[in-house]
């Protein structure tokens, strides 16, 4: 088959693409030659301003990865940042690794929880995919392991560097907030809140007695299904969604040169 399929984003930060790769490398079909592109606009989504700069950016890298050719689009992040717009837009697969998990909960069990590593404060990134998509009731609840301070006091690379090495104090925090989840919520599903935890989700399936669902994985698999079965979305139902051409690319622009020190 040979097609192409674009990764955008490395669900966590830049220096991580071989992370990526190597989760990638042990679920990917030899039938598909995957590349892993990383926006030219990168903006953390710490609040909705710069949720929405961060979408800006992860369409900008879509648009330019479908028109070099690409055969379908896996945004590799549970916000899903730009889903809608580059369905919009391009007339290949768009997957998002969000929306593809939330799917795949609901094909296991009645209803699931979000266990994520960000603090309470990025909740309004899983709390506005869920309405988008119309799974708020699905869920019985989001589950945090780390607190608004801690986020505060550390910065977004401290807790990526410490999954990133499998950290054993941080992994033990992810499994007391996955039992607390199941304790609190009575679900036998569990999603992890972000594709930068896919590094533990081996290890957590052996240690929790629940299913264990990586947006990475699932949402890379969904794209490759989408591929196989010649399934794919029509632009027309999400063109409300999507900006023209000359919208992004001055928006796109403005961000990176506001965005340059000095």
């Amino acid at each position: 088959m040979n097609k192409r399929i674009c990764v955008l984003g490395t669900g966590d930060r830049p220096a991580s693409r071989q992370h990526v790769s190597a989760i990638l490398g042990d679920w990917a079909s030899e039938q598909f030659r995957v590349e892993l592109l990383l926006p030219r606009l990168s903006v953390f989504p710490g609040n909705p301003e710069q949720r929405a700069l961060s979408e800006l950016g992860y369409i900008d890298a879509g648009l330019a990865a479908a028109d070099s050719g690409a055969d379908a689009l896996f945004i590799n992040t549970v916000g899903d940042y730009g889903l809608y717009p580059l369905r919009g837009l391009v007339d290949i697969p768009v997957i998002g690794a969000g929306e593809s998990s939330y799917l795949a909960a609901c094909a296991l069990a009645p209803r699931f929880a979000v266990v994520t590593i960000w603090p309470p404060k990025l909740r309004f990134l899983h709390d506005d995919a869920l309405k988008r998509y119309q799974m708020t009731e699905r869920c019985a609840g989001i589950f945090h392991v780390s607190s608004d301070p801690e986020m505060a006091s550390t910065g977004d690379p401290g807790f990526i560097e410490e999954l990133r090495r499998c950290d054993l104090g941080l992994i033990e925090r992810v499994v007391e907030t996955c039992y607390a989840a199941l304790r609190n919520s009575g679900v036998s599903t569990l999603i992890l809140g972000c594709t930068c935890m896919s590094g533990i989700r081996d290890r957590l399936a052996r240690d929790i007695p629940a299913t264990i669902l990586d947006p990475m994985r699932v949402g890379y698999q969904y794209t490759e299904f989408a591929l196989r079965s010649g399934a794919r979305h029509l632009r027309d139902t999400y063109r409300d969604h999507a900006p023209s051409r000359e919208e992004l690319e001055l928006g796109v622009n403005r961000a990176i040169e506001q965005s340059r020190p000095g």
